[in-house]
């Protein structure tokens, strides 16, 4: 089945599944789901007179505490006097900030300072059990002394329930014992619930005892709070507790119902002009889907048909944004080009096989010839011995014939000897080696390599020997490289520079040429193989070889990018002999 039909079909199915939701919705959840709302409703609406009296507690709080860390409260304990309660001016303070409860008290529990205020009557109110320490307030007094943060009651009085705060009295920046506690409070009193009212925009209003609805039904009875209904409004009462867990008062909260009338007009235009919009949705998603999304497959599916018969791996697939479909053409054309590079790769990789076997083969025969020369040299040096013995060897040109030859004789014996040495297959055994050593037979290997008459080799050695726990074979492969590479950027002339530093744990080697050096291009690729640094005259196998034997002995080699007179490579080697108790790993 094509996708198209798919679609259609699948398009079809949406739609009737959502008209028998939408009639299953209407006749069985509609009743449900309305009186949820009104659950809902009621929820919001007892939330929100907690929420303002936790906010009108906080306002309570942060006054209390901001008061008891005033300077002149601190000295007014110590010394009350009726200049500075004069600066205090707590009468003014408590009608500005609206409240009806102002108390001072020291550590020793004395009534510093005591003052109230009714707003419902516009006078003074005085809490005369304070002054002979009894009722519930002193008993919060009491409670909260020995508290060292602030603290916070509901609290029942003659004059009602109020909301009251107790702070340590400290100084402003906090320093010195306490001395005592600083008290305000508010009485919930109706101006508390007429401006909740305003800000909820519903009646609130409370009674302490015997609170009961008008004619409304119970609709829910939970968390703390029943709803009742009636024609016309919906009636919360919710049971207020103290901090001692006694009760309060009860809240009243009546709302109006017209959300309710309001919600079955939406429900029946909302669900008919869903239907409508995802009908009109489908058709466009069906259009876009065939003209973005289906047209585009088919043309990939037409080209990489095309790279499958054809193992044609020009094809570029064209990209004119950043949507899925164009991203899945850039990984496609990525893809290409990265089967372009290995396959190119892999024909590389072919020729330096070959190349490689006739490397192997020539080295042999070098080995071999080497090997060979030996002996016939040895030949000659003992002729040259014996013709120097003998009676007839008096004439002094002669001597310095037989000395020429003899030393020329020494020369190629050497130079076989070490060209069979280095062309034999080395084993992978770590032993100690002298770093000196194998610096000086890497030197002496390119030397018959390469034209060396105009260049000089500057060492700064180490006095003593530079033992490493290395693969010495290995190691001197990597040193010739490197000599060889400089030799080559030199052109036959120049100084080239090898330092060694470093102590028993390991060591660090610098090769310094003042040739023309890396170009960063080179720089960022130089260690990857195939990578020729010589312009596409070497195989690109030297430093990645050298790299991959560096690492394999625990270390590193880098280019100083930094360098600008030439070319200087950093090898370090830890000893992993002496790390390691002289076992390698």
């Amino acid at each position: 089945m094509k996708l198209k039909r798919k679609i259609y079909i699948l398009h079809g199915l949406i739609v009737l599944a959502i008209l028998i939701i939408f009639v299953l919705f209407y006749n069985l959840h509609f009743k449900a789901a309305l009186t949820k709302l009104k659950g809902e409703r009621a929820e919001i609406l007892v939330n929100g007179v907690q929420t303002l009296l936790d906010k009108e507690i906080s306002r309570i709080t942060l006054l209390c505490d901001d008061n008891a860390g005033w300077d002149t409260m601190y000295r007014y304990v110590l010394n009350p006097d009726k200049n500075l309660e004069k600066d205090m001016a707590p009468d003014l303070f408590i009608k500005y900030m609206k409240l009806g409860f102002f108390s001072v008290i020291n550590n020793d529990l004395d009534v510093i300072f005591l003052t109230g205020y009714d707003w419902i009557t516009d006078q003074k109110i005085y809490f005369d059990h304070i002054k002979y320490k009894k009722g519930e307030l002193w008993d919060f007094i009491l409670e909260s002394s020995t508290l060292k943060n602030s603290h916070n009651h509901l609290i029942k009085t003659k004059y009602g329930v109020m909301v009251v705060v107790s702070s340590p009295i400290t100084k402003s920046d906090g320093s010195g014992a306490p001395r005592g506690r600083f008290l305000l409070g508010n009485i919930l009193d109706k101006n508390f619930f007429l401006a909740i009212s305003n800000t909820l925009g519903e009646k609130v209003r409370y009674r302490t005892r015997d609170f009961v609805p008008g004619s409304g039904i119970l609709l829910l009875s939970r968390n703390g709070y029943k709803l009742y209904e009636d024609q016309d409004n919906l009636e919360i009462l919710k049971d207020i507790y103290d901090s001692h867990n006694e009760y309060a008062y009860t809240l009243g909260i009546t709302a109006s119902k017209n959300f309710s009338r309001t919600f079955k007009r939406i429900i029946i235009f909302y669900s008919v002009g869903l239907i409508f919009i995802f009908i009109t949705a489908a058709i466009v998603i069906y259009l876009f889907f065939n003209k973005f999304i289906l047209k585009k497959i088919e043309s990939i599916s037409e080209k990489t048909s095309r790279i499958v018969t054809s193992d044609d791996l020009s094809i570029v697939f064209p990209v004119s944004s950043n949507d899925e479909i164009c991203m899945l053409k850039r990984n496609l054309n990525d893809m290409l080009k990265r089967m372009k590079k290995e396959i190119k790769k892999t024909i590389d990789a072919q020729n330096m096989l070959m190349l490689n076997e006739k490397m192997i083969f020539l080295g042999n025969i070098t080995a071999n010839i080497a090997h060979e020369m030996v002996n016939p040299l040895f030949a000659v040096s003992n002729a040259v011995e014996y013709i120097r013995n003998s009676d007839c060897c008096n004439d002094r040109k002669l001597l310095e014939a037989l000395k020429i030859i003899e030393s020329e004789t020494s020369r190629v014996r050497e130079i076989a000897m070490n060209l069979n040495r280095y062309s034999i297959q080395k084993s992978k055994t770590f032993s100690e080696t002298d770093l000196n050593d194998i610096i000086d037979s890497a030197i002496m290997v390119a030397k018959w390599s390469r034209s060396i008459d105009k260049i000089t080799f500057k060492r700064e050695k180490i006095k003593k020997e530079v033992n490493l726990f290395c693969n010495p074979g290995a190691i001197q492969q990597v040193f010739i490289n490197l000599i060889i590479n400089s030799i080559d950027a030199l052109m036959g002339k120049g100084d080239i520079t090898i330092n060694i530093s470093g102590n028993e744990h390991g060591y660090t080697i610098d090769f310094i040429d003042n040739g023309p050096g890396f170009t960063k291009s080179i720089i960022n690729n130089a260690f990857e193989s195939f990578k020729s640094t010589k312009n596409g005259k070497g195989a690109g196998l030297g430093l990645y070889i050298s790299y991959n034997i560096i690492r394999d002995h625990g270390g590193t080699i880098r280019i100083d990018s930094e360098f600008n007179n030439g070319s200087h490579i950093i090898i370090t080697i830890p000893n992993i002999g002496v790390l390691h108790d002289g076992k390698s790993d």
